[in-house]
């Protein structure tokens, strides 16, 4: 008979007296014996308490007790800028008043950045400690905030950027994974993936400046509803006509990174705007209320589930694999030509990366893949032979009954893009020749991007609008499971089926 797997997340914070792991473990970070001048009034204190209870690694709950503590301290330093005693809040506690911003900044952002005066007093503040950090700014950064547990590599991020801790995910109200652990009771042979792990890395993402869908997305469920179903999935095992939909062990890709990593020719992707520090990544603009759709419209199509492995070839800053894995419970692997992308993916962003540009894709392993994603990428590869490989490569990653999604396929021509066109009876070619040389059945399915990751009750326009152009398309690509394949996954719902589920 079949079984329920059970698997418990639970969340572990460091309390006043801990070792918080910034970059490297300090002993005295949480230490208020290391307060000295100013910060050891009452008020930086209670700072200290708070934020070494409720933060990690520079990345803080939503607590009111903590925000309004920071509001407090924030608007007492202010008040003395007011009233130029520059002095008085030289000697009041500096390392206490950047905290108190990179607290209110993820957890209040809107009315922070609302007030032209507060951001102004924040850089005079930080003004002098920017200068040493741009100066002398080494790995062990993080101990310019000490003893409070944070980062200040991240003072600039946190203005265009938000922790996923401080939303609600997959994994509980930790967020971003970095504080979840399996206890010692889980299930016999399950074993846990680094992305499970704790973690002193604080997942970053581009800032929303709300939680609810994108009024032109098709997913309507907010990111706290799937979120809480993806915990739900956590807890109790679901079935397909009886059969349990996950095993017992995760089953996790031998994966490793070349150590001879290709990366591709400085281009347009090497230009400061295209960085993920600026919330922008690959695309050099503000695409975030578009690429969160995309990731809950993908995430729901291929039924992503809580130990679901997922490839992303071009995964750029990783956000998509961020987004599936906090609000899906996904296992990400992502390859990228982009050094600095990799960098800070590796930092920021949930799943293991490698730096690879080369088409050749033998390193990854074959078989091992619940799903294969790659967006807005396979045009950039000529000519159309190299494009054809490249795909019979990915989809030969899948496991049985595992899907692909390719999208962002033919851009428009109004956008001036040059790109090899791989059309729909290309891919049906291609395809029929990995079934013939590797004895694989597959069924592909198309649709275009307007019509899947655009809602059909919204008319209006959108900065981003260029994505879902006439003639840009996707394809879905399931690899039917082999009679009596032990490794065989469940096919998820078709692409006909409704995103919004």
């Amino acid at each position: 008979s079949a079984t329920c797997m059970c698997v418990c997340v639970c969340v572990r914070f460091p309390m006043a007296t801990s070792v918080v792991q910034g970059r490297g473990d300090y002993p005295d970070v949480c230490d208020d014996r290391m307060l000295s001048g100013g910060c050891r009034a009452e008020l930086w204190r209670d700072l200290l308490q708070l934020t070494c209870r409720y933060c990690w690694s520079s990345a803080c709950l939503k607590r009111f007790s903590l925000l309004e503590v920071a509001w407090r301290s924030f608007e007492l330093s202010s008040m003395f800028a007011v009233q130029r005693q520059y002095r008085e809040v030289g000697t009041l506690c500096r390392p206490g008043v950047i905290v108190a911003v990179m607290v209110i900044l993820q957890l209040d952002g809107a009315r922070f950045m609302e007030d032209p005066e507060l951001g102004r007093f924040a850089r005079w503040a930080s003004r002098p400690w920017r200068r040493a950090q741009n100066a002398n700014f080494s790995a062990s950064g993080a101990q310019d905030l000490r003893p409070f547990p944070f980062d200040s590599a991240l003072w600039l991020d946190l203005h265009r950027l938000t922790p996923a801790l401080t939303d609600l995910s997959c994994w509980g109200e930790g967020g971003a994974g970095e504080l979840a652990h399996l206890p010692q009771t889980r299930p016999p042979r399950l074993s846990v993936p680094l992305a499970f792990r704790p973690s002193p890395r604080p997942l970053l993402l581009p800032l929303a400046p709300r939680e609810r869908p994108a009024d032109f997305c098709p997913v309507r469920r907010t990111f706290s509803q799937i979120a809480m179903r993806c915990q739900g999935r956590l807890r109790h095992a679901t079935f397909h006509a009886g059969v349990e939909a996950r095993p017992a062990a995760l089953q996790l890709p031998s994966w490793r990174c070349p150590a001879n990593g290709s990366s591709l020719p400085s281009g347009k992707y090497a230009e400061i705007s295209r960085s993920c520090s600026t919330g922008h990544g690959t695309w050099g603009k503000d695409l975030n209320h578009h690429l969160r759709c995309i990731a809950t419209v993908v995430g729901e199509i291929l039924r992503v589930v809580p130990g679901s492995t997922v490839l992303d070839w071009g995964s750029g800053c990783g956000w998509t694999l961020s987004y599936l894995h906090l609000l899906y419970g996904a296992v990400g692997y992502g390859i990228d030509g982009t050094p600095s992308m990799i960098r800070w993916a590796s930092r920021h962003s949930a799943g293991e990366f490698c730096l690879w540009s080369s088409p050749n894709l033998a390193w990854v392993p074959e078989g091992s893949f619940d799903h294969v994603i790659a967006y807005w990428a396979l045009y950039h590869v000529r000519p159309r032979g190299r494009q054809c490989s490249v795909a019979r490569q990915l989809v030969s990653k899948l496991r049985p009954g595992g899907r692909a999604w390719f999208g962002g396929n033919n851009p428009s021509d109004t956008l001036g893009i040059q790109y090899q066109p791989f059309l729909k009876q290309d891919w049906t070619r291609c395809l029929r020749g990995l079934s013939r040389k590797r004895g694989f059945a597959f069924e592909a399915e198309f649709i275009d991007d307007n019509a899947l990751l655009r809602s059909d009750v919204f008319d209006g326009h959108s900065p981003g609008d260029y994505l879902y152009l006439a003639g840009t398309y996707s394809v879905f690509v399931t690899r039917l499971a082999d009679a009596g394949d032990a490794r065989a996954m469940p096919v998820g719902p078709t692409v006909g089926a409704s995103a919004a589920g």
